[in-house]
């Protein structure tokens, strides 16, 4: 089917149009597509284009844009980590904007949330390997499962005094944790990387330098107070018993 867009008879020529059959048909089946669709269904559809702030994706024939926070449970830098062009992917809509024709899209949303069963993945004093994914002066995210990260707070990440984050650990750097508490209802997992480190060896103290043996003092009770004026008593004296019949 073709549409016929110019008849020239003096030249014997018809000039014809295939495209404007396709986009009569196209539009018929957006304007179907947009009166079906709604929030909340789940729909196949094809990614079309790639772009730094999200994924579009046909629907066939109308086409969404899934945002790059919504393309995946993990932190994600790019699209192209996850999707690439032509590919078949499940959808699910979350908006529709009717005034300016468009569709927000979630694929994060059509797979399987993974703090679901991380209790049964993951308990305190697991030891297990992860991979630095974001650096604050506070501590360090790691990502120990897709869609998982927990904290190594600063004080955990060495023994001595860690002045900067960056100057233990870098983003991208695959580090050894162990859990220290798991909080599924807050998606909330802490971690430590000192844990996982041999522990420095006590500092010798330098020769000559031992410390002297502490010398008790006395009571004070039993010191004496030197004074001036003899003491009283003695074999010397009469006691005065003497002068009722008493010898002593």
């Amino acid at each position: 089917p073709c549409i016929v867009v110019a008849v020239h008879p003096d030249k014997r020529n018809l000039v014809l149009s295939r495209r404007a059959i396709l986009d009569r048909e196209n539009e018929e089946k957006r304007k179907q597509l947009l009166k079906e669709l709604e929030a909340g269904q789940l729909r196949e559809g094809t990614v079309t284009k790639l772009m730094d702030f999200g994924a579009f994706v046909d629907l066939g024939g109308i086409e969404g844009l899934i945002h790059i926070s919504k393309i995946s449970w993990s932190r994600v830098k790019h699209p192209s980590e996850v999707l690439s062009v032509g590919e078949a992917v499940k959808v699910k809509v979350e908006k529709i904007d009717l005034e300016s024709n468009r569709i927000s899209l979630s694929h994060r949303d059509t797979l399987e949330h993974p703090w679901k069963n991380v209790s049964n993945q993951f308990v305190a004093d697991m030891v297990v390997k992860g991979t630095v994914t974001r650096i604050a002066d506070f501590g360090a995210f790691v990502k120990i499962a897709p869609g998982i990260e927990g904290l190594v707070h600063i004080s955990e990440l060495a023994y001595q005094r860690v002045a900067k984050v960056s100057n233990v650990v870098s983003e991208g750097q695959e580090i050894e944790v162990k859990i220290l508490s798991v909080d599924p209802d807050s998606q909330k997992i802490s971690l430590s990387h000192k844990a996982c480190l041999a522990p420095p060896a006590p500092k010798k103290s330098a020769p000559g330098k031992e410390k002297a043996p502490e010398v008790e003092e006395p009571p004070r009770e039993l010191a004496v107070k030197a004074g001036s004026e003899p003491l009283k008593g003695g074999r010397d004296r009469k006691s005065g018993g003497e002068s009722i019949g008493l010898k002593w």
